[in-house]
C-alpha cells in the first residue's frame, strides 16, 4: 500500500539515494523507510546499535523533520550529536544527517569511514538538484495528497517492497536473519551476570511484544479501522518504558501494576494498590476492599503511533472518584497529560506516581453508590477536551509546599 509521501520529490529522490548507498546487507548502517518516518541504525562493532528515528513533519523540506535516539544507547561516547539543530543541514535534510551521524559515530568508536559516505551530500545535489529544485518552492510536500503521481512511482513505498520481516523468530529491527542480536536487553542479567531485577515471565512477555510491534507496524490506511496506529518510533519508546517499570522498585513493592490490554502495546491498564496513607483516599480504598468491590485504583492509558511526543491520554476506570482533579467520567484535570504540559522526556512510572500523587493531595474520594461500569472512553474524552480549553489562558502552578 502506497504511503502518503508525494512521488518525484525531494524525499522520493533521497529515500531512493539512501537505498542504494545502504543496502540492507549493509554492514554498518541500516536503513528502513516506512510511510512519513524512517529508522537508522549504525551497527557498531561488538554488535549493538545507535538507533535513530526521523519523522517527517509536513512541510518536508521547507520544516526539518525531528530526529531522535535513545540517550542511553548513546552516553559514554565522548561526543555531542546535534540532531535537531540545522547548522549542517543542506537542501537535502535527511541525505546530510545521515552522512552526519556516521561521520560522528565513525569518529567516537574508531571506524574506517564507509568510502560511499564520503562527499555523499555533494554527489547527491550533483545528480538530483535539477529533479528536486521546483519542490524547494512548490506545494509538494509531505502530508499533502498528489493526485498526479503514477503507479510506478508510487510502488517505491509498497510495504511489499519491504524485506518481510515475519520469517525471522526475533524480528529484531529488520536486521538480516544472520545478524539478528541476543535477548541481552530483556534478560535478567547483564552482560556480567549482575542481577537486573527482571522476572523471567516479564522478559519472555517483553520479547513476545517486541516481536509483535515489529511485524504489526503498518501503514494508516491498512489500520483505518484500528483504534489504535502503530509507528515504530513509539513502540520502541513503549517497550523501553515497560522494561524500566518491570525493573523499577515500586514496581516490585507492588505500588502499581501495569498489564497491556489484549496484548497491544498502546493500551495499558494500570492498577495502584497503595496510595498516600495520610490521605482520605487511602481510607476509601480500604473500605473499598472491606466491601469485597476491590482493592486498587484501575487507571486506562492509551498512546497514539506520535507518541513520546503526543502525551498518552490517562482515565480512571474504576472505581468513580469525585474531586481531587478527576471528573466524574474519569477524566484527569493534569498540566502534565496536556499537549501543554506534556514533554517526551517523562517516564511512564513518573506520569503513574504523580496522577498518584495528585489524586490523594488533592482529595479525591470514592463514590460508593456510583456504578463504575457506567464510565466510557468517549465521556472521559469529551470531558478531558473541555479541561484543555478551559485552561488556555494557562494552568495554576501551586506553591512548592504543596506539591
Amino acid at each position: 500500500m502506497a504511503c502518503k509521501v508525494p512521488s518525484n520529490n525531494l524525499l522520493d529522490l533521497e529515500f531512493s539515494f539512501l537505498r542504494d548507498k545502504f543496502p540492507k546487507s549493509h554492514k554498518l548502517f541500516v536503513l528502513r523507510f516506512h510511510s512519513e518516518e524512517a529508522c537508522l541504525q549504525f551497527i557498531l562493532p561488538d554488535n549493538t546499535r545507535v538507533r535513530f528515528q526521523v519523522n517527517f513533519l509536513q512541510g518536508y523540506p521547507k520544516v526539518k523533520p525531528l530526529w531522535t535516539v535513545d540517550q542511553s544507547e548513546v552516553q559514554g561516547l565522548g561526543i555531542e550529536l546535534n540532531l535537531n539543530d540545522n547548522d549542517n543541514d543542506t537542501q537535502c535534510p535527511l541525505v546530510s544527517k545521515s552522512a552526519y551521524l556516521v561521520k560522528k559515530l565513525c569518529t567516537a568508536y574508531n571506524i574506517e569511514l564507509p568510502q560511499e559516505v564520503t562527499g555523499m551530500v555533494e554527489e547527491f545535489c550533483d545528480l538530483y538538484k535539477p529533479s528536486y529544485q521546483a519542490d524547494l518552492n512548490s506545494s509538494d510536500i509531505v502530508g499533502e495528497d498528489n493526485d498526479n503521481a503514477n503507479d510506478d512511482d508510487d510502488a517505491y513505498y509498497n510495504d511489499d517492497e519491504f524485506e518481510d520481516y515475519s520469517k525471522y523468530d526475533d524480528v529484531a529491527d529488520f536486521l538480516p536473519e544472520d545478524d539478528v542480536p541476543n535477548q541481552a536487553d530483556w534478560s535478567e542479567t547483564d552482560g556480567s551476570g549482575v542481577d537486573t531485577g527482571m522476572s523471567a515471565e516479564n522478559r519472555d512477555f517483553l520479547e513476545k511484544m517486541r516481536i509483535q510491534s515489529y511485524k504489526s507496524t503498518t501503514t494508516e490506511e491498512e489500520n483505518k479501522d484500528s483504534t489504535y496506529l502503530a509507528s515504530a518510533m513509539a513502540s520502541d519508546r513503549l517497550l523501553k518504558e515497560l522494561r524500566d517499570i518491570y525493573k523499577s522498585q515500586a514496581y516490585k513493592d507492588k505500588i502499581y501494576n501495569v498489564s497491556v490490554e489484549e496484548d497491544n502495546l498502546y493500551s495499558w491498564e494500570i492498577e495502584l494498590f497503595k496510595i498516600d496513607t495520610d490521605s482520605a483516599l487511602h481510607k476509601d480504598l480500604i473500605t473499598l476492599a472491606e466491601k469485597n468491590k476491590g482493592n486498587s485504583i484501575r487507571i486506562h492509558v492509551t498512546f497514539t503511533a506520535s507518541y513520546p511526543y503526543e502525551p498518552p491520554f490517562v482515565r480512571i476506570m474504576s472505581p468513580v472518584l469525585h474531586g481531587g482533579f478527576v471528573f466524574p467520567s474519569g477524566a484527569i484535570c493534569m498540566e502534565l497529560l496536556t499537549p501543554q504540559g506534556w514533554s517526551s522526556a517523562y517516564s511512564l512510572e513518573s506520569v503513574i506516581l504523580q496522577v498518584s500523587a495528585t489524586m490523594s493531595k488533592g482529595g479525591a474520594r470514592i463514590s460508593f453508590e456510583s456504578d463504575a461500569s457506567l464510565l466510557s472512553m468517549h465521556s472521559a474524552q469529551d470531558d478531558f477536551k473541555f479541561i484543555v480549553s478551559s485552561h488556555k489562558e494557562g494552568w495554576y502552578t501551586p506553591p512548592p509546599n504543596e506539591g
